[in-house]
Parts: structure tokens; C-alpha cells; sequence
């Protein structure tokens, strides 16, 4: 497994920040080369933002995510359903921030743990 600096699927559009054999954490669509040999640890004094449970009101959960990462309907639903699941990764604290009160405005329980 390894890191990357914020990158997104080029078949479902989610946002890696992960890299496991090679493949998108979310689809297990297989990664360009490129993608895979220039992933990186984050640099510091930046945080992500991980779901840790949508709450009862998923649908209400999904428009945030939407809303914050521009993500389709598919990809934020599928990343309101499986958690923990990262929604932003590598932005600044006052961003995520912004992002985990957002989501706990709706229902949902929200970090945002450093990079």
C-alpha cells in the first residue's frame, strides 16, 4: 500500500489516497503506471477528512460530499455506505474543518486525522 498526494480515479472519479497492488481502493480498477510509481506521502500540516458513519440520514450525507469534493451521485454514495472511507485527503485544517462540521450538521460522524 501506498500514498498519493490527492490524486482521483479515472473510472469512478474517487479521490485516492491509497494505492493497494496497484488498484483504486473503491472500484479495484487497475492504476496507470504513473499514478501508482509517483504515489507519496502527503506533506505535513495537512489533514483528511474520513466518514466514520453516515448516521441515519444518508441521503442528506451524500449531498455534503457531493457538495465539497464535486464527486457524481454514484461515488459519494458509495463512500456514505462503506465507512470509514476518506471523502478529502491532503487539505488544510481549516478545510476539513469545515468539511467534518458540515457532516455532523447532517447526522454523520466525521474526523479529520493528519496527514
Amino acid at each position: 500500500m501506498t500514498m498519493t498526494n490527492g490524486q482521483v480515479c479515472g473510472f469512478c472519479g474517487a479521490p485516492i489516497r491509497e494505492v493497494v497492488n496497484g488498484a483504486c481502493p473503491f472500484c479495484k480498477t487497475l492504476l496507470p503506471a504513473a499514478v501508482v510509481e509517483t504515489a507519496h506521502t502527503a506533506p505535513s500540516g495537512l489533514a483528511d477528512v474520513v466518514l466514520v458513519d453516515a448516521g441515519a440520514k444518508v441521503i442528506n450525507v451524500i449531498k455534503v460530499i457531493r457538495e465539497h469534493t464535486g464527486l457524481g451521485l454514484k461515488e459519494s454514495k458509495d463512500l456514505a455506505q462503506i465507512t470509514p472511507s476518506v471523502i478529502g485527503a491532503g487539505l488544510p485544517p481549516a478545510t476539513a474543518a469545515q468539511w467534518v462540521a458540515d457532516l455532523a450538521a447532517v447526522g454523520a460522524r466525521a474526523e479529520a486525522r493528519p496527514t
